[in-house]
């Protein structure tokens, strides 16, 4: 019976302290153009006039037509996993609305972003986010620009992390536990 408490408390401490989860995206500031992890088509890599959000580099999604840009990751097949990126529009130009699809796993989002007022000192950086579930051993991350101009949405900073287990169900193993360690001692 000790021997139960034990395991359950040390469970418990385990659950309460929680692990930062690891991004799975490699590159996600584009501050190294060279890294093979992205494939992408028509994209523009900016430093200047366009300002990231995090270091120096960020994504045009249009370079003279709509491109595309995706990285493809492991996933563990059924789980969860949250994407978190940034978005902008490349205000030097129209359309003033942005417009860019995201998709990974079971989801496809279209999101809008507004240049109107924008500026190189001003980018309007927005958080995006979103949860997918995982179909497969491998998951593929893609933007893509829906407008037909030269200037398109920008991204930054993008992540995907494996959303954890809630604690109220991590809960139940040492609860079942003391049920088990109850039954057996009135078992006895």
């Amino acid at each position: 019976m000790k021997k139960i408490i034990f395991v359950g408390a040390l469970l418990l401490i385990l659950i309460s302290t929680g692990v930062q989860a690891a991004n799975l995206i490699q590159n996600g500031s584009f501050e190294n153009y060279n890294v093979l992890a992205w494939s992408y088509s028509n994209v523009d890599w900016w430093q200047d006039p366009l300002v990231a959000k995090d270091g120096s580099w960020c994504i045009d999604v249009n370079k003279d037509t709509p491109g595309w840009i995706q990285q493809s990751f492991a996933t563990d097949t059924n789980a969860k996993y949250r994407v978190d990126f940034w978005l902008a529009g490349n205000y030097m130009g129209p359309p003033e609305i942005k417009h860019l699809a995201v998709s990974a796993g079971d989801v496809s989002i279209q999101y809008t972003f507004d240049v109107t007022d924008k500026s190189q000192d001003n980018m309007g950086w927005t958080e995006k986010s979103f949860i997918f579930t995982a179909s497969s051993s491998t998951t593929t991350l893609r933007f893509e620009s829906m407008d037909y101009l030269s200037f398109g949405p920008a991204i930054d900073l993008v992540s995907v992390e494996a959303v954890p287990v809630p604690p109220t169900l991590m809960l139940l193993a040492p609860g079942l536990l003391g049920l088990i360690g109850i039954r057996r001692r009135f078992a006895k």
